[in-house]
């Protein structure tokens, strides 16, 4: 990521500050407006899927071995 890239993604918070006394469901559609504003990086695509009971997002840039993956679980919190 370069400093500029951080720059913007730091005035994006600065202007977009979390609701107060948020409910999960608010905190959701908060975070989904905010990281919508972000590029994403070039050569990048972006697929949801469904794995399961779950939803997730398949994150693979150009060229990118898609039997070849990393899972990240976000625990929440």
């Amino acid at each position: 990521m370069s400093m500029q890239q951080l720059k913007r993604i730091l005035e994006i918070s600065a202007e977009n500050p979390p609701p107060t006394n948020a409910t999960p469901d608010i905190m959701r559609a908060w975070l989904e407006e905010v990281t919508s504003q972000l590029p994403v990086a070039e050569n990048v695509k972006i697929k949801r899927v469904k794995c399961g009971p779950c939803e997730g997002d398949l994150i693979l840039p150009e060229g990118g071995d898609d039997s070849r993956l990393i899972i990240f679980y976000h625990g929440g919190g």
